[in-house]
């Protein structure tokens, strides 16, 4: 009865089979998970037409240059339709180019510290001091440094991150206490702590708008392990089954901006499901805000805005801001072509250097010519039908790109 001698499976099947007995779907459940899929889909409709830029950046960004957009299936695929003899030569700059630009905007951040509102008195000042230590507990707490570095880097690849602040009662933080002593003292606890996540263009679903502070509601999409959900959601997890292959994906740029397969067997097709939630700004019909959990067919969660105040908690990350456009533009996006042109350039030369190693004859069809004569190969004897001498034909000039 314990479940400690049950497989894995049975041990779920036993789970879902008590969710079964537990859970029955009302009227309000159905709409509430109708509401957040509809949004959802609205949101997702309004972005697709920046997938083939976004994912354009990523691919130039990890130095995959030679694949071509799909529309039909929406994802960059390897460009295979192309003569053997055709060279494709790599010479990434976009990666440390990128890099350099999200590190220096992470360098330029201002560091936050307490400051006195009298230097001269030694108790405003002492204030100051822990008031840092405390702002610098929080960059701990929180890997606010950590979160930066992604956060500038996400948005220099795609113009837009977006950082989500939660609580997370898992966290372990000092307790102070004073013992019988009289003495201050600190203990670790669970008694959990702030903490902020990092989400990319492909994770946010916002509503519809021009400007991202007339926005009301957004939808953030992530790919979760079925257990994930399961353990977090006791009740109703268990009912939630796995999304076919295009949800599991649909989260990262493997589905977007690669066809399926390296990274993205990676995330385990039939042991995931996409987890919708929705996060409504406070109004007249909710003044608290609303939050809403659906994972499939299933209502997981309804409540208010978990954070205090019915704060909105997703807060934009931008690198260069568009007038009228909630998504930012990003540093990579003006490298593309440049990088384009590169490749295409070195590889000129290269195709150029082959030809003049092995250069194009004429050879009039009465000379017959064995099938494999003129190849680059040293002392090669041509055998061919007097007087129809092939004729070699010397490659065109580069126009000086060989210099």
């Amino acid at each position: 009865g314990t479940g400690k001698n049950l497989s894995d499976a049975e041990w779920t099947e036993k789970e879902r089979e008590q969710a079964r007995r537990n859970y029955t779907a009302t009227e309000q459940d159905r709409r509430l998970v109708t509401t957040v899929k509809e949004r959802f889909g609205e949101a997702k409709q309004a972005k697709d037409r920046y997938h083939e830029k976004w994912a354009e950046c990523i691919s130039f960004y990890e130095s995959d240059f030679y694949r071509i957009w799909k529309p039909v299936l929406q994802q960059l695929v390897l460009n295979e339709d192309v003569p053997s003899w055709r060279v494709r030569t790599s010479d990434p700059q976009v990666l440390q180019l990128t890099l350099t630009i999200a590190s220096k905007r992470t360098a330029a951040r201002n560091i936050t510290t307490g400051q006195p509102n009298n230097p001269r008195d030694p108790e405003d000042v002492q204030a100051a001091r822990l008031a840092t230590q405390v702002l610098r507990h929080l960059e701990q707490v929180t890997n606010r440094t950590r979160n930066r570095i992604k956060a500038d880097l996400l948005s220099t690849i795609y113009g837009t991150a977006f950082l989500l602040p939660f609580w997370d009662p898992q966290k372990k933080t000092k307790i102070g206490f004073e013992d019988p002593n009289g003495l201050a003292r600190g203990v670790e606890a669970y008694a959990g702590d702030l903490g902020v996540e990092v989400l990319d263009v492909w994770q946010v679903f916002p509503q519809p708008v021009d400007e991202w502070d007339d926005l009301s509601w957004a939808v953030v999409a992530r790919v979760r392990p079925l257990e994930w959900v399961r353990e977090n959601f006791p009740e109703r997890g268990p009912l939630v089954g796995p999304d076919h292959q295009e949800a599991d994906l649909f989260a990262a740029p493997d589905r977007e901006g690669y066809a399926p397969g390296d990274r993205a067997s990676q995330k385990q097709p039939g042991k995931t499901v996409r987890v919708l939630e929705l996060y409504e700004k406070p109004g007249r019909r909710y003044p608290k805000g609303r939050w809403l959990i659906v994972a499939g067919d299933y209502l997981l969660y309804s409540g208010d805005l978990p954070h205090p105040g019915g704060k909105f908690p997703l807060v934009p990350y931008v690198g260069i801001p568009i007038p009228g456009r909630v998504w930012a533009k990003g540093w990579v996006e003006d490298l593309v072509e440049q990088q384009r042109l590169l490749n295409r350039t070195e590889s000129a030369i290269q195709e150029h250097y082959n030809l003049c190693g092995r250069p194009k004859y004429k050879a009039p069809r009465e000379a017959n010519l064995d099938e494999d004569a003129l190849h680059d190969g040293p002392g090669e004897v041509v055998e061919y039908d007097h007087p129809y001498e092939p004729d070699v034909m010397a490659p065109p000039p580069l126009g000086g790109l060989e210099n």
